[in-house]
């Protein structure tokens, strides 16, 4: 066949048509060129590989406390969370028992392990004698009561407290009397204050008390002025356990041989 002298025809696989005569360095370039452009589209497409991007689903809400509207808006809200219920043990539960009813009355038995080292109620500062002592004078004025510790009657049938003065005047029950039957009265309590305080007799607590004077305007009324006034008054009043003075006046107050 004869050789084709006329114009060149386009090249389909060239990227583009070069004419005749170009050189080796034109065609590289255009070759170059072109599979750039493809790679640089090629990026720009979707990835078939690639995970889809999580979307909101509008019906339902993907976590508590979270509500997407219809517009694909999203509205955050508090979350209540129920509390945890509370661990229990069938093992350790104790099943009701009927109650008995509570009498009032009947005895109590206690013990006391120390010994006394005396009966003299103004010479001991010992606990163990004042539980002994306790049983054998029980004329103070006042109790306490022993659940709300209240202040109750004791000997007392009423007490007035005068806080402009800082006195407290005690009025005994009628009636009142000793084991042996003769009468208690505030010529008792009176007679005891005295010999208590006096200094060669030896009271412990004889500085402590707090008392201006103790005197007895008649046989059941006491008249007790203290030297300060205090929420307690009454209390602090109330410190003399008086002692039979018909008995106690005969016999020595120091000597426990003379004064069993």
């Amino acid at each position: 066949m004869g050789k084709n002298t006329g114009p060149n025809k386009p090249n389909p696989l060239a990227p583009f048509p070069i004419k005749e005569g170009g050189t080796l360095a034109l065609r590289f370039f255009s070759f170059l060129l072109f599979y750039s452009l493809f790679f640089i589209l090629a990026s720009c497409g979707d990835d078939p590989t690639r995970a889809p991007s999580p979307t909101l689903n509008p019906a339902k809400s993907p976590q508590p406390g979270v509500t997407v509207t219809t517009s694909g808006q999203v509205k955050t809200s508090a979350t209540t969370v129920a509390p945890s219920p509370t661990p229990t043990n069938d093992l350790l539960k104790i099943p009701p028992t009927a109650t008995t009813p509570i009498t009032p009355g009947g005895s109590v038995t206690g013990v006391q392990i120390q010994e006394a080292n005396t009966l003299h109620f103004y010479k001991t500062t010992n606990p163990a004698a004042f539980d002994y002592l306790k049983l054998l004078f029980a004329a103070s004025l006042t109790r306490r009561n022993p659940l709300t510790l209240a202040v109750e009657k004791g000997a007392a049938e009423s007490w007035l407290v005068d806080t402009a003065r800082n006195t407290v005047t005690f009025k005994l029950k009628p009636g009142l009397k000793w084991s042996d039957g003769q009468p208690l009265t505030t010529d008792d309590y009176v007679w005891t204050y005295q010999q208590a305080t006096k200094l060669e007799n030896g009271w412990p607590y004889a500085n402590t008390v707090g008392i201006d004077s103790y005197t007895a305007p008649d046989p059941l009324t006491l008249v007790i002025k203290l030297k300060s006034y205090t929420f307690d008054i009454v209390s602090r009043a109330d410190v003399i356990e008086p002692l039979p003075r018909h008995i106690w006046e005969k016999l020595d107050w120091n000597d426990p041989a003379k004064n069993p």
